[in-house]
């Protein structure tokens, strides 16, 4: 029996092998994806104690994408230049930053005029961030 996809035909061995690989690389993504979830839970929970958020029920709903938005916030001090700089709608980003908030129970960012400011909670969350977002970009080179 052959394995067809497309002009490409594997048969016996060849499937094996091939199988075997992509086998062994799956289990590879997926140790280092649960090494850095792992990294990440820590840096999380660490975060949530400072913040005074509760781990179990809130940590774990916060997307790395909620984190990179917020991260790039904190770094522009501006709604503006981080939609611009992550290719979003000033909106959409505030959208991001206010579900983060809801989800810690607390306000991250004081909004105003002349733009933003970090509170407490947003500076030790946006360190954190630093460290999460970092971890994860060197995951991905890794694989």
């Amino acid at each position: 029996m052959a394995f067809n996809e497309g002009p490409l035909v594997l048969t016996g061995t060849a499937t094996i092998l091939v199988l075997a690989y992509f086998t062994r690389r799956v289990a590879f993504v997926y140790r280092c994806a649960n090494a850095a979830s792992l990294q990440l839970d820590r840096r999380l929970e660490e975060a949530s104690t400072i913040c005074g958020a509760n781990w179990t029920t809130t940590m774990r709903r916060v997307t790395l994408r909620q984190l990179h938005v917020f991260e790039a916030v904190a770094r522009h001090l501006s709604f503006s230049r981080a939609a611009a700089e992550l290719h979003l709608t000033q909106p959409a980003v505030s959208m991001q930053v206010k579900s983060l908030e809801a989800e810690l129970k607390t306000t991250l960012l004081l909004r105003g005029r002349d733009g933003v400011q970090l509170t407490e909670a947003g500076e030790t969350l946006v360190r954190h961030a630093g460290e999460v977002l970092a971890s994860v970009e060197r995951m991905e080179q890794d694989i």
